[in-house]
């Protein structure tokens, strides 16, 4: 940087996006290393928001079948993908709070006709 007052300094290219990089870091890092420091509960203590108690041990079983542990890493229970999943249904996601639900529906259409369009019910 050149000796000239602030007022009547002028950052290079190179020097505009090291400092906006720099920033943009320092920014993000507060924010993701308190996302990692979040107390986890054991997933034996774990309880469900969207499943029942049957549907939550069958999930269980289901990521830990398809996802298993093994040598190469951990495995969906270890890594708590079941959490991830009952929390993605109980959210607004889940829920298709955003699915468009009104019409147009043609109640009197051919069966090869209706598509994603039919009226579907949500769990709410």
């Amino acid at each position: 940087m050149d000796d000239k007052p602030i007022l009547e300094w002028k950052p290079s290219r190179r020097e505009f996006l090291a400092a906006t990089s720099i920033a943009t870091a320092v920014s993000v890092l507060p924010s993701w290393s308190f996302a990692t420091q979040a107390d986890t509960v054991p997933l034996e203590q774990y309880l469900p928001e969207y499943f029942n108690a049957s549907e939550w041990a069958f999930i269980i079983a289901a990521t830990a079948r398809l996802i298993p542990s093994e040598g190469d890493g951990p495995g969906a229970y270890e890594t708590r993908v079941p959490v991830f999943i009952d929390r993605q249904l109980a959210s607004s996601y889940g829920l298709a709070v955003d699915w468009y639900m009104q019409g147009p529906h043609v109640p009197d259409a051919p069966l090869s006709f209706i598509g994603r369009d039919i009226e579907l019910g949500s769990r709410l």
